[in-house]
């Protein structure tokens, strides 16, 4: 991880490039790999297959795009401090100094929480974290404490809930004090020890598909700012490499894992967005916008559903 943030904060810089585009090269490699750190607690038993997988995934990396983006708001945006986990936060922060975005339009219900399948609640616990976040930005503390208890709920049926307890509660006064930018740190240290609660007791799996669950239903949340500010649409992502490294993570999960049905689906979205994104290589016209939006909702729909 240090070698990475290294690597962009050193290489030099091009001519012209906003240092919000630089930020947000740097934040989708942060990304990439801070799930790579959070899925890489089980090696023991998954060395074999990783090593095989890591292979097939190097015939397939990403292909450079171009990352210039013109806006005159964005060349003059102050870079937002970085975050050593994946996190809505500095993505939000980002919109917030390119428009206003309208927040409770995305604050969404949590759909059905009545759930056994574990990888499924785990996803739904990474996606109802970003609803946290968004309730946070939109400054509803009523919001904030219906979320908590969603992820309460979750956290219960992935047998972490006496563990989370203090956590909860320390989110749950934070709320009620509307204390938002302690709310916003507290949450990324939420994530953070759920997924060490869950190696503890050896559901190492469950921890690596929290980030999955977050940063889609951050992905599509983007899609809907960018195209309402009408900004630059490679925003909604950051970068293609991003994206290529959830899918590398996905392929190492063990194969019992793999056969689930919430996961399958995260892999054809997944593999549905790079897709998307990478036709520009090949010179394809792609509303990337909204097939990216339909894409990750549609695998949002089925995972909030009923079983």
């Amino acid at each position: 991880m240090l070698l990475l943030l290294k690597a962009h904060f050193i290489a030099p810089q091009a001519k012209g490039q906003s240092r919000l585009v630089r930020y947000l090269q740097w934040f989708a490699a942060l990304a990439v790999g801070a799930v790579a750190v959070a899925a890489g607690g089980q090696e023991s038993e998954e060395d074999a297959r990783r090593s095989s997988a890591d292979e097939s995934v190097r015939e397939t990396e990403a292909p450079a795009v171009a990352t210039a983006v013109s806006r005159d708001e964005i060349a003059a945006s102050e870079v937002p401090s970085p975050f050593a986990q994946p996190s809505p936060v500095a993505w939000f922060r980002v919109f917030e100094k390119l428009g206003s975005p309208r927040w409770r339009q995305f604050y969404s219900d949590s759909g059905s929480l009545t759930i056994s399948n574990r990888p499924r609640a785990a996803l739904k616990l990474g996606v109802t974290l970003t609803d946290a976040y968004v309730a946070v930005e939109s400054r509803g503390s009523q919001e904030v404490r219906n979320v908590l208890a969603d992820i309460r709920t979750l956290e219960k049926t992935l047998g972490i809930s006496e563990r989370m307890q203090q956590r909860n509660s320390r989110l749950g006064e934070l709320a009620d004090a509307e204390q938002w930018q302690a709310l916003r740190v507290e949450l990324e240290a939420t994530m953070t020890e759920q997924q060490s609660v869950l190696r503890e007791q050896r559901d190492g799996p469950l921890a690596d598909l929290l980030p999955f669950g977050l940063l889609l239903r951050t992905i599509a949340i983007n899609c809907e700012i960018v195209r309402d500010l009408e900004l630059e649409d490679r925003l909604c992502i950051g970068d293609i490499t991003l994206i290529y490294g959830m899918i590398r993570r996905v392929e190492l999960l063990p194969e019992e894992t793999l056969k689930e049905r919430g996961v399958r689906d995260l892999r054809r979205c997944l593999k549905g967005v790079r897709d998307c994104w990478a036709a520009e290589t090949a010179g394809v016209e792609v509303d990337r916008i909204t097939v990216t939006q339909n894409l990750i909702q549609e695998f949002l729909t089925s995972l909030m559903s009923n079983e």
